[in-house]
């Protein structure tokens, strides 16, 4: 089992990894991922695919990690709700470009 700290060591490098994904994927795409999907071409979705799923990967570990615990009882300066703002931007922006390329891939 990994103690809080091991969890928070994680979320911050969750967040120096991933905090600037979103804006750069915003400066490419805009904040409408259907409009970007409309307009995308094979390169980009290929290039969401290549950015989104190792995000991903590194987030679907976090709910084995940590615990839950209500913000009065997390350290100060918990960054866990930061990095799950983070995930959620980029799953918003990129989930549907990387999904059409996944179903190129197989059809």
């Amino acid at each position: 089992m990994v103690g809080l700290g091991g969890v928070g060591c994680a979320v911050r490098e969750f967040l120096s990894l991933y905090s600037a994904t979103a804006d750069q994927w915003v400066a490419r795409i805009g904040t409408d991922p259907e409009r970007a999907l409309e307009k995308s071409t094979p390169e980009l979705r290929r290039e969401a695919f290549r950015s989104y799923i190792p995000m991903l990967t590194v987030w679907r570990r976090f709910p084995y990690k940590d615990p839950g615990l209500a913000s009065e009882y997390l350290p100060q300066g918990w960054k866990g709700q930061d990095a799950r703002k983070v995930f959620l931007e980029i799953h918003r922006l990129l989930a549907p470009l990387a999904e059409a390329h996944a179903r190129s891939l197989m059809a």
